[in-house]
């Protein structure tokens, strides 16, 4: 389960090999800071979508981890930002 935490100490990364895991991205990303949450991003049968979603303890430690944009992983240039908050207008529909 998903730990309820402020946009601002999450990043998303995507252009993932499809194979990656939730275990290969704590090497990558923990050098920055302690990881509360790793998620692969996937379809609903169960693909992965090359994409992940990580939250960490505090935000300086998710702006310090913006610097693996553009890293080399597995033959693949990263796409590494920080998360944002949805719009107002998205935040109240569930």
């Amino acid at each position: 389960m998903k730990i309820p935490t402020p946009p601002n100490q999450r990043i998303v990364v995507a252009n993932l090999p499809y194979d990656t895991t939730e275990k290969d991205l704590i090497p990558l990303f923990q050098p920055f800071g302690e990881i509360l949450w790793a998620e692969i991003l996937r379809t609903e049968s169960g693909q992965s979508r090359g994409m992940a979603e990580i939250t960490y303890t505090n935000a300086h430690s998710a702006e310090q981890a913006t610097r693996q944009h553009g890293t080399q992983y597995e033959g693949r240039s990263l796409w590494v930002q920080r998360d944002k908050p949805l719009p107002a207008s998205y935040q109240n529909q569930a």
